[in-house]
């Protein structure tokens, strides 16, 4: 906290009252008695003269004259650590998003405004046939070799066993059924069309036994452990290549500015520089959060600029999987229960039991009163600078947060499921600060500091988070 105020004491040495706040586009806040609450922001131009509009009290609210420099800009002064530490202090309530992605050690530094990023999967464990298997009418040795076709057969390696569900197989005698389900061990696999296998409870045809029995189209096929030879030293090898996807970072951008004029005139309001510096952040914050989740990759030129603008992809799309409901009463615990059951288990269970759940307020309201129904006991705990509501199942736990940011987007009744372990930040520019002189380049009498980051967000894996989303009203 000290280094925190330090840097704030910094940063209000060198800026002054009036604050202009770019982001995206420049906008503007006047220094007044009142709370200013903007709407309607035009849009930076190279020149645009000063104009007036009002704010929602009905007060006046000034913009500056703008402007956008298009020459090389100098690189920012960068506070990489003490930024992340004095913005996470900032309003966290209203952007658990970029909060939790700052504090957590998932960050990747890249060189480039586009890049590629491997997505964690795993080989899938089930597959189907998708041949039927008629049993053979006659055998000429004990455990025959046998063909199977199955939908994937690429998940099936050397030494595999596998159960075909709902096939029976046979006791050591080849004609009784034993109740368990049918076994088969891969002696091969032909490329990814076909396997090989032996049945190791199969059934006795002449007087030969472990032959495989009639499987039908369709059967679910189970891939469970190996079983190696006596004197076998190797497996066969298995690597996952990771899928790739490409996401753009976007260049976040405010500015806090103050004429030469101001700086020399008493000031009617006590209002700090550190005051005006929170309220940039916190809007710059606020914009950032909207972008990582709802924003759209893009590459487009500026026709002002002649310069290519790069816009980033939300994580909302990024996720595999959806749950849905109709009204608001289905938001019980029960929902919450299979929610889970279909989170924690399978290929999405990833490393941790824990998934956060970012809400807009209907949906989070909604969570709440199923739980106070139910006379569920919740726990509330604090990690990040956050707090969040648990909601424990015997499959793992929904960590629920409010987000603004699904309310400002007119989505107060959706959600998103996270595994923080497979969230990641990548930053082409950290977080950092770059004073301009406007008067010496010559544009105008006043002096800026411009804050900036280039950065991005990935869901490492798309099967472990999920949306949920109301359908209908």
């Amino acid at each position: 906290m000290k280094k925190n105020k330090e840097l704030l004491k910094l940063i209000g040495q060198t800026l002054m009252m009036l604050v202009a706040v770019v982001v995206g586009g420049p906008a503007a806040m006047a220094s007044m008695a009142n709370p200013v609450h903007v709407d309607n922001v035009p849009e930076a131009e190279v020149t645009n003269p000063t104009n007036q509009t009002t704010t929602d009290g009905g007060n006046p609210a000034v913009f500056p004259e703008q402007s956008v420099t298009t020459g090389q800009a100098a690189a920012p002064e960068v506070y990489e650590d003490q930024y992340d530490k004095l913005i996470t202090e900032i309003r966290i309530a209203r952007t658990p998003l970029d909060q939790i992605s700052r504090r957590s050690r998932r960050k990747s530094k890249i060189k480039a405004m586009e890049f590629k990023y491997g997505t964690v999967d795993y080989l899938p464990i089930k597959t189907t046939l998708a041949t039927a298997y008629t049993v053979a009418q006659s055998a000429t040795s004990a455990y025959t070799e046998t063909e199977l076709v199955p939908a994937n057969p690429g998940i099936f390696n050397r030494r595999d066993i596998i159960i075909c569900q709902g096939i029976p197989g046979y006791k050591e005698d080849g004609t009784t059924q034993s109740g368990e389900d049918l076994k088969l061990w891969v002696k091969n696999r032909d490329g990814n069309t076909k396997i090989s296998v032996i049945a190791i409870n199969g059934k006795k045809i002449g007087n030969f036994v472990g032959q495989v029995p009639t499987i039908a189209k369709d059967t679910v096929l189970i891939r469970i452990a190996k079983a190696c030879a006596e004197l076998d030293s190797q497996a066969p090898g298995y690597a996952v290549f990771p899928t790739t996807d490409e996401q753009y970072c976007q260049k976040f951008m405010a500015q806090v500015e103050q004429s030469t004029i101001d700086a020399l005139t008493a000031k009617r309001f006590d209002i700090t520089l550190a005051d005006q510096e929170e309220a940039v952040l916190a809007d710059m914050r606020l914009g950032m959060e909207g972008a990582f989740l709802f924003g759209s990759k893009s590459k487009f030129v500026d026709p002002d600029t002649m310069r290519n603008v790069w816009t980033t992809k939300g994580i909302w799309n990024m996720a595999e999987k959806e749950f849905t409901y109709a009204a608001s009463t289905d938001v019980g615990v029960n929902f919450l229960i299979d929610m889970a059951r279909t989170m924690f288990t399978g290929p999405a269970a990833g490393r941790s039991d824990k998934r956060i759940v970012l809400c807009g307020s209907k949906l989070l309201s909604y969570v709440q009163k199923s739980l106070f129904a139910a006379q569920y006991t919740t726990n509330v705990f604090k990690k990040w600078d956050l707090e969040f509501t648990e909601f424990r199942t015997v499959f793992g736990s929904f960590e629920f947060i409010l987000d603004e940011v699904f309310d400002l987007h007119s989505m107060d009744e959706n959600g998103l499921i996270i595994d923080a372990d497979y969230l990641e930040r990548y930053t082409l520019e950290p977080f950092g600060r770059n004073t301009i002189d406007l008067d010496a380049q010559g544009t105008r009498d006043s002096k800026a500091t411009v804050l900036r980051e280039i950065s991005a967000m990935v869901l490492k894996s798309p099967k472990n988070h999920a949306r949920i989303v109301k359908t209908s009203n």
